[in-house]
Formats: C-alpha cells, structure tokens, sequence
C-alpha cells in the first residue's frame, strides 16, 4: 500500500513529534447551538483559537477541541464557502454521506453545499485529542449528526470522525477529515 505508507510518512513529516493522547468525553451537544447563536458561539471559539494557535505556542487539547467546536458551530450557518475556509488547500475529505473523496476545494464546497441543506446539527459522543508537536494535531471520535430528511423530519446519524489539524502560516486549519457510519451492531 504506497499511498497509506506515503500518507502516514507525510503526517508523521508534516507534524513533527509524536504526541500525547487524552480522552475527552462530552456529555451534551457540542454544537447544540441555535442558528441564531452561531455567530456568537463562532465569534468565541475563533477568539479560543487564535489565542491557542500563536505562532510559537504550541496548542493544547482544549485548543483542539475548540477547533472540532468551531466547524460545528459553522456548520450552523449553512454556508459550505464558510466551511470549507476551514481546510487547507490541499486537504484530504472523506466524507459522512458521500463515496467521493475531495481533495480540493470545488470539492469540499460541493460536498458541504448538499450535506449542508440537511442542516446538519453535530453532537460530539466521545473524541480522543492528540498533540503532535506545537503544528499539528489529530482529533478522532463519534458523533452524531441530526439531519433533515427528505420528509423535513429530523433523524440521527451516527459516524466515526478523524480531523488532523496543522498550523499554517499562523492559522489552524484541517488537512485531512475522514467521517463514516458507525455500523451497526450485529
């Protein structure tokens, strides 16, 4: 498997050292903001995370966090241009609800512009934080997403989630993002 071995020795190069591992469980919506508080709740978690994410400072688990908080709270604002600001250019999305894989922007607007008419609502159910160096992080869990159906009611969808942050020119940003159903239990 080149690709999985150039994959992984690119992180490993990207991110520099290996890093700590932290379990964070959440007990309630970590997104269970109202389109009407998204900006209020973007505006704070963007300030959390410039002043986590300086140059020079390394960012902590909390800081990361607050990064998995902030695409859920941007989500809220149904605009997939806003969403994909929050990936790197040459990001890597393996989306939820969607067998193509985007690796560029035209891409990722596609996915979010559809994903996003389902006004999705995340809930983080368990995630595990890990620093890799003072540039890059990786944030991996499960989620649950409320989406719109095509009746207009809502249901639950369960995924498995993995962001892998890395500071670029002083701003955080998601370099790859692999979600999947959880199966179900047989």
């Amino acid at each position: 498997m080149p690709s999985t071995t150039w994959a992984t020795s690119s992180l490993a190069r990207r991110a520099g050292l290996a890093g700590v591992t932290a379990l964070l469980a959440f007990t309630g919506p970590l997104a269970g903001v109202t389109p009407s508080t998204a900006a209020t709740a973007h505006v704070a978690s963007t300030a959390t995370v410039q002043a986590t994410g300086q140059a020079g400072h390394p960012i902590t688990k909390t800081g990361v966090s607050t990064l998995l908080r902030t695409w859920s709270d941007i989500l809220l604002t149904g605009d997939p241009q806003k969403v994909a600001d929050l990936y790197a250019p040459d990001a890597v999305l393996l989306p939820t609800i969607s067998a193509q894989i985007r690796t560029e922007r035209a891409g990722l607007v596609d996915y979010f512009t559809h994903f996003l008419a389902k006004e999705p609502r995340a809930t983080v159910k368990q995630c595990v934080i890990e620093l890799l160096g003072k540039n890059a992080a990786v944030d991996s869990g499960i989620y649950d997403f409320s989406l719109k159906n095509e009746d207009g009611e809502r249901e639950t969808v369960s995924a498995r989630f993995t962001f892998v942050y890395e500071r670029i020119a002083g701003k955080w940003l998601i370099i790859s993002h692999h979600s999947s159903l959880v199966p179900s239990e047989s």
